[in-house]
């Protein structure tokens, strides 16, 4: 998405998409490299769970803030999933496509070492 931009229409008025820059979040990050979460709201709070109902989960927590909830996730990811994308970008600084190559580097040693 190139620049700001009408996304869809709502009633009452229309969601304008962010410059692509600022799009970029660590929740898509997460998406993206196929890691489960679920941020689940309640009266005081949000419980925040890695993991799915079919695979489990890896951990959980609650916190008050949505910038909680996703230094939370960011943390557990890193240790969960540390040769993922996600790690790899927000560990050691890659960029998307440094990460996913070095990923593939890291499977590829894991096959030659199996």
């Amino acid at each position: 998405m190139a620049g700001a931009g009408l996304v869809s229409s709502i009633p009452g008025g229309a969601i304008a998409a962010l410059p692509a820059d600022q799009s970029r979040s660590a929740l898509k990050d997460l998406y993206d490299s196929e890691i489960n979460f679920s941020i689940v709201t309640f009266w005081h709070g949000m419980e925040v769970k890695l993991g799915d109902e079919m695979n489990g989960f890896l951990g959980k927590t609650r916190v008050l803030e949505l910038a909680e909830a996703e230094e939370w996730l960011m943390r557990e990811a890193i240790k969960h999933f540390p040769e993922s994308v996600f790690a790899l970008m927000y560990r050691d600084g890659l960029s998307k496509g440094e990460a996913e190559a070095r990923q593939r580097e890291l499977s590829d040693d894991a096959l030659l070492q199996a």
